[in-house]
């Protein structure tokens, strides 16, 4: 029931979460039902989850509850002591407001939105830790049929109209291949992460995938794979997403790392031929396609390339706000803003020579934007978080731990990387459905090698058979 439950809510939360504003018509449906999820979730928690589970609960809990603490109201005397407040201070004195409580944040009703926006993803890391293996490894093809059909919706919106009904959005990128979100650089990111995804899904098969009661041939299986990537690249291509491009680079140099065949062969087993070699099987299908990729600049089609050579003003703007970036840094650090509070606070900032006819909705760099809205306790958590990555990744390239890692794992590990590189000139976590992909992804990572007593543990449909080329 667990997993039926997270199915239909990761559907649900792509279907009409894949846009990064507040005034979303789909957020007044999706985040009550993300209240009943977590509820639900946290219900269904058993003892043994909680004590497998409570570093990623308790993760899950100080990142709930910073934009609870940054909302609760401060006496005047301590609220006017925070640096950055002077402006606040001198409105309410000559507006005759006299001295009430506020809280830390700038911005209440945003820092509001922020914690509504955590609660859906939340519910998915809840629900995903009591799934076992097998329903864990399940995701991965729901995971894909999601994305697949976002490419389709991509491609169909690139062939019709700009203003046709195919975009979910009011402000969107009209013209460009969208998908199910709202922002082109979103949609291309999200993708990227698919490619990894279906080498991972194809590896974990067995050598001729059962299609019915016929078996499939694995040159068809590799043929489609290689359809399959090869749309989901030229898509990110025509998308115009340099974040996009970037991330799809990224994927594409992982797989070599992801599906490399670690079996322990005999030393005196005959060495196989060239083109039956593992290595090479690895990194064929990536050199094929940067192949692809390179007919396609060369066919003029790759729109990403061509705004990779080109400035433009959004690209200058973006630079030319960094020194303001560090000079609010520098002012409100340690308690930062209040999460959410950007776009409020950076207008009381923004120079003159800045001023446009549109404006900074975000900092167009999640990290900067989570350390001057989060301050030092939001760079605190995430600091925890990256250690916990990083000595994750030490267990699992390590001798001893190299044969019990998964593919999920790998995986996971690779669309965290992609997701913050994306964060570093983007703010694709800001969407509900890549930020539930996140908790997907931190699901997988660290629940791989454990399962729950009673539960299954076969980690693909099909028994330990099918996965022993990456376990040993």
């Amino acid at each position: 029931m667990t997993f039926i439950i997270l199915s239909l809510w990761l559907t649900l939360i792509f279907l009409f979460g894949g846009g990064a504003r507040a005034d979303i018509a789909s957020l007044s449906f999706l985040r009550p039902v993300s209240v009943l999820v977590l509820a639900y979730a946290i219900a269904g928690l058993s003892p043994a989850v909680l004590r497998e589970h409570r570093f990623l609960l308790g993760m899950g809990l100080a990142v709930l509850l910073l934009p609870l603490l940054q909302l609760v109201p401060l006496p005047p005397q301590l609220w006017q002591l925070l640096t950055g407040r002077e402006l606040f201070v001198e409105i309410g004195r000559e507006a005759g407001l006299g001295n009430h409580w506020l809280p830390l944040t700038m911005a209440p009703a945003a820092t509001w939105n922020a914690l509504w926006a955590l609660v859906a993803p939340l519910g998915v890391l809840v629900l995903g830790i009591q799934l076992d293996e097998r329903q864990r490894a399940a995701l991965l093809p729901l995971i894909l049929v999601l994305g697949l059909t976002s490419a389709v919706i991509g491609m169909l919106q690139m062939l019709g109209d700009p203003r046709s009904a195919l975009y979910f959005y009011d402000i969107t990128n009209n013209g460009a291949p969208v998908g199910l979100f709202a922002n082109r650089n979103h949609q291309a990111v999200f993708l990227a992460s698919l490619i990894p995804a279906l080498f991972v899904w194809t590896a974990a098969q067995a050598p001729r995938a059962p299609v019915g009661r016929a078996r499939m041939p694995r040159p068809v299986v590799m043929a489609a794979l290689a359809a399959g990537v090869t749309f989901l690249l030229l898509l990110i291509l025509a998308s115009g997403s340099r974040s996009g491009l970037f991330t799809a680079l990224i994927a594409l140099l992982a797989v070599p790392f992801l599906v490399r065949d670690r079996s322990r062969e005999p030393v005196s087993q005959p060495r196989q031929g060239w083109a039956n070699g593992p290595a090479l099987r690895s990194w064929l299908m990536p050199v094929c396609l940067a192949g692809l990729v390179g007919i396609a600049i060369l066919l003029d089609r790759a729109l990403a390339f061509d705004r990779l050579m080109r400035w433009e003003s959004a690209d200058e703007m973006r630079v030319r706000i960094l020194p303001v970036m560090m000079d609010m840094l520098g002012l409100y650090l340690p308690w930062g803003t209040g999460l959410g509070s950007f776009e409020a606070v950076y207008q009381v900032h923004e120079p003159y020579r800045l001023l446009t006819a549109s404006y900074m909705n975000h900092a167009h760099n999640d990290w900067l934007e989570l350390a001057l809205t989060g301050g030092v306790p939001a760079m605190l958590l995430l600091a925890i978080a990256a250690v916990a990555l990083v000595l994750r990744l030490k267990n699992s390239v390590s001798s001893k731990a190299m044969s019990r890692r998964s593919a999920l794992e790998g995986l996971a590990l690779v669309i965290i990387l992609i997701l913050f590189v994306a964060s570093i000139t983007d703010y694709p976590l800001r969407t509900p459905a890549m930020s539930c992909l996140l908790s997907v992804a931190f699901v997988w990572l660290f629940s791989g090698t454990n399962s729950l007593p009673g539960r299954a543990s076969r980690p693909w449909p099909g028994g330990e058979a099918r996965i022993q080329r990456w376990d040993h």
